[in-house]
């Protein structure tokens, strides 16, 4: 199959809707992170102020967007590493480890990227503010479908089950915070 982000919308959402495995939730969970970043760098480029909290966010946000859908590609490799240990061709552990490392990477950067999604609802272009919180809203997703992966995989563990879900760490309050800014935006729309 080909790289994620050679793929047209259509044909990517083709190869989603297809009977076979991959991409699945952790290929879609980047997809969406990525979605959010773009919106996040489309409202930081109509955002025309001097506050020193801006500095570097374009360029990591310009350097994220082609990760996320690194991450996408990464995740079905994983899984298909899954598969066959599930098979009896390779280490099953040590497979689960590495398929939960991608989701963790996704909620890592989702951290990152909710605070430029709370600092750009908070001084941001107020033109575009329905699209920073759509997404927050996308990493909300993101975040939820992450850790979803993250349990999927840590359930089959022996030896590394808590400390993988350990990583997990503040995704939970990350929603909140995301769910708040929502919030706060939809409440001033009306």
């Amino acid at each position: 199959m080909s790289r994620i982000s050679d793929q047209t919308v259509d044909g990517y959402l083709d190869a989603v809707s297809a009977r076979r495995s991959t991409p699945g939730g952790g290929a879609v969970a980047a997809i969406v992170a990525a979605e959010a970043c773009a919106l996040l760098e489309m409202v930081l480029n109509f955002t025309q102020s001097e506050d020193a909290r801006l500095t570097g966010m374009a360029a990591r946000l310009g350097q994220t967007r082609p990760e996320l859908l690194a991450m996408a590609d990464r995740d079905m490799a994983a899984f298909e590493q899954v598969m066959q240990a599930y098979r009896g061709d390779g280490d099953l552990e040590e497979a689960l480890v590495l398929a939960a490392e991608t989701p963790l990477a996704i909620i890592a950067i989702c951290r990152t990227l909710s605070a430029d999604a709370v600092l750009l609802g908070e001084i941001g272009n107020r033109n575009l503010i329905t699209d920073v919180a759509i997404a927050a809203s996308l990493l909300i997703t993101a975040l939820e479908s992450s850790e979803i992966n993250v349990l999927v995989n840590t359930r089959a563990m022996q030896q590394e089950r808590a400390a993988t879900e350990d990583r997990l760490g503040d995704s939970r309050e990350l929603n909140q915070t995301l769910s708040a800014l929502v919030a706060d935006i939809r409440n001033g729309l009306t």
